[in-house]
């Protein structure tokens, strides 16, 4: 899913379903299963998933991507018709030494240029070609071609890296899961062809994430994966591959019923399944008219090649000899499961129970770096996958583990306003802490970035973690040359309850910085009255979190403000939130580190590059320019604008645009 609301646009009358945990229970027996007939074992493979002429060119296009280009060549192509290729460039060649993603990026807008150039002469001619290359490129088109075909088609050329050692290494990587997940997939009497979707989503890379914050093989967003899933900062279950796949079993399940053809449910995978109705009441069942008529601003190149990619994944992942040869699949990964009756630190696993850390990290990967690094406990009732064989050992030292490491509640951070004569080492001394573990826990970089008013996160007392390797890059992500140019921009106060002790001025501007990182001090109420807060919205916020942070209802947020019926926020809107259920300091440490977690999946994955200054232009939006800038998320750009009004751009207005790269 690469598209946070179309992906679920449509969902909006089923009731959520609760979050689901993989466990044996929850499956009929293996036997069973495999002995029940499918509901689809009548119809043949070609029936099922059909391979219509108009979609051929892309399904062989997509094939070579898979399994002929490696990940050091790129094919510069036309986005409308995929059997048009002007060149395959090989980096190998191109480049003496190995070369950055910056500078083989940077090599492509070059070419591109290059044959836009070469399209624009034929335009310009009516078709008649004076040089070599621009006789080869005319007959790549057909005869007929004239001034429009030549000039649409400068304005979609497009590169596409080759994938095939990825797409090698998702096909060992399967061997992990992919005999548990065929069970699942039967036990909701799906096709198992369907599991070649994870090949397109993500070349079946477990630690996969997306700049749009899609997570796992499957590639949920956070807003889809909440409806099947556990995703907080404790726990997401996106990333764990067999509970995601039941989520997935789920979602394609009910667009199959919905759309009533594999064509359209696959492509609602990536679309939305509301998108796809309206698609199909325009052009009907046939994915081909869909493919090439069907108009909609979210509807892009990969929306329109989802089902040619699928079946490219399909026909090569059911006879993967054919393309690569012998393949060294990875083994079924083995384990037991337990059932916590406690919330327990990490360290209790690797310490009293001897595990090894890397194995259980290997095994539970829904479990997020707080567990990892100490900051939260594994939650009571969680499902924890132990080394294959281990169970009953587990059983047996659990009932004799230290008591005082076997808690009631989660661990949580505490919060204090810095007042007037604070210092860290106060602070440290106070909370019995230190001042190296303030530092950490607040992103400073230096002990004197602290103003009165200034909210920070207390460690809490147990603050230590797991001996492991890196779980997640740092969080000092941004080069020191990019943090310095943002010196210049000073930091407006998050609350109008901060009192900025004249004094330190100085020291206000050169914290300037922490815009990179997501502070408590930024989602903290405006204003505050008897029985309801006031906050600013943020991007990636929606009225269904404020529901979940506060513990009141959706509608008793809409009388609060007045609303007769549900109203789309937009950034920078101030709403009143109730806090009958909730105090406020809890609100606020949900909503920050619901941000948190954004923020640290993303740099886990990716890194700013540089910060660009974008001028707006007319008929542009916030969505718009993020659109064209690589999808640079929303909640960044705000990050790097903290002044800035973005939910009105202005014409002529300048912002600081992050470039980010995959790292």
């Amino acid at each position: 899913m690469r598209s946070v609301k179309r992906a679920v646009f449509g969902l909006a009358f089923v009731v959520l379903l609760p979050a689901l945990s993989f466990a044996a229970s929850r499956l009929p027996a293996t036997d069973s299963i495999l002995s029940s007939p499918s509901r689809f074992s009548e119809q043949t493979g070609d029936a099922l998933f059909p391979e219509p002429a108009g979609i051929k060119p892309n399904i062989y296009f997509w094939i070579d991507v898979y399994t002929k280009y490696g990940t050091n060549q790129a094919v510069l192509h036309d986005m409308n018709n995929l059997s048009i290729r002007y060149e395959v460039v090989d980096f190998d060649k191109v480049f003496k030494h190995r070369a950055s993603w910056k500078a083989k990026n940077r090599y492509l807008e070059k070419r591109k240029k290059y044959y836009k150039k070469l399209l624009l002469n034929l335009s310009r001619r009516n078709g008649k070609c004076k040089t070599a290359d621009e006789c080869r490129i005319k007959g790549l088109f057909a005869e007929q071609s004239g001034r429009k075909q030549y000039r649409d088609a400068s304005r979609s050329i497009r590169g596409q890296f080759g994938l095939a050692s990825r797409f090698r290494e998702g096909l060992e990587t399967s061997g992990m899961y992919l005999r548990e997940m065929r069970v699942i997939f039967r036990s909701y009497g799906l096709p198992a062809s369907l599991l070649a979707l994870p090949h397109v989503e993500s070349s079946f890379n477990i630690k996969a994430y997306s700049s749009r914050g899609a997570a796992g093989i499957w590639q949920f967003t956070r807003y889809t994966g909440k409806l099947f899933m556990k995703v907080d900062y404790t726990i997401d279950q996106r990333r764990d591959p067999l509970i995601a796949t039941v989520a997935a079993a789920e979602l394609l399940k009910q667009n199959y019923e919905t759309l009533g053809s594999w064509p359209l449910a696959i492509t609602a995978y990536n679309y939305g399944r509301g998108g796809m109705v309206k698609a199909k009441k325009r052009h009907g069942d046939d994915i081909v008219a869909i493919v090439k008529h069907f108009k909609s601003r979210g509807f892009g190149f990969a929306s329109r090649n989802f089902y040619a990619e699928f079946i490219a994944a399909k026909t090569v992942s059911e006879n993967p000899q054919k393309y690569f040869g012998p393949l060294n699949y990875k083994p079924q990964i083995k384990y037991d499961t337990v059932t916590l009756k406690h919330f327990i630190p990490a360290d209790l696993l690797t310490g009293y129970f001897g595990y090894d850390a890397e194995h259980l990290k290997l095994l539970n990967q829904s479990l997020r770096r707080p567990i990892w690094n100490g900051t939260r406990r594994i939650p009571r009732g969680y499902k924890l996958k132990v080394p294959y064989g281990t169970a009953e050992r587990f059983s047996r030292l659990y009932a004799n583990a230290p008591k005082n490491r076997l808690h009631g509640k989660q661990l949580m951070p505490d919060y204090y306003r810095i007042r007037r004569g604070d210092t860290l080492s106060v602070l440290a001394h106070r909370f019995h802490t230190s001042i190296r573990k303030l530092q950490a826990y607040n992103n400073l970089s230096s002990r004197h970035r602290i103003y009165i008013g200034k909210k920070l996160r207390i460690p809490p007392a147990k603050y230590g973690g797991v001996r492991i390797a890196r779980v997640s890059a740092p969080l000092r992500a941004i080069p020191k040359k990019v943090r310095a140019s943002l010196s210049a921009h000073k930091q407006s106060p998050a609350s109008s309850t901060v009192a900025l002790n004249s004094a330190k001025t100085d020291t206000i501007r050169k914290i300037s910085v922490s815009i990179i990182k997501p502070d408590i001090n930024g989602y903290d109420f405006i204003r505050m009255r008897k029985n309801y807060g006031v906050i600013r919205v943020r991007p990636e916020e929606t009225l269904g979190h404020y529901s979940y942070w506060s513990g009141a209802s959706i509608k008793a947020i809409q009388r609060l403000n007045g609303w007769l019926w549900k109203k789309k926020i937009h950034h920078g809107q101030l709403i009143k939130i109730p806090l009958t259920r909730v105090k406020p300091q809890k609100f606020v440490a949900n909503r920050y580190e619901y941000h948190l977690g954004l923020f640290e999946d993303f740099f886990a994955s990716f890194k700013v590059e540089r910060v660009e200054s974008v001028v707006v232009s007319k008929g542009d939006s916030l969505w718009s320019i993020c659109h064209r800038a690589k999808d640079t998320p929303r909640w960044l750009v705000a990050l790097y604008n903290p002044d800035q009004k973005l939910d009105r751009l202005r014409l002529g207005q300048k912002m600081n645009m992050p470039v980010v790269e995959k790292r």
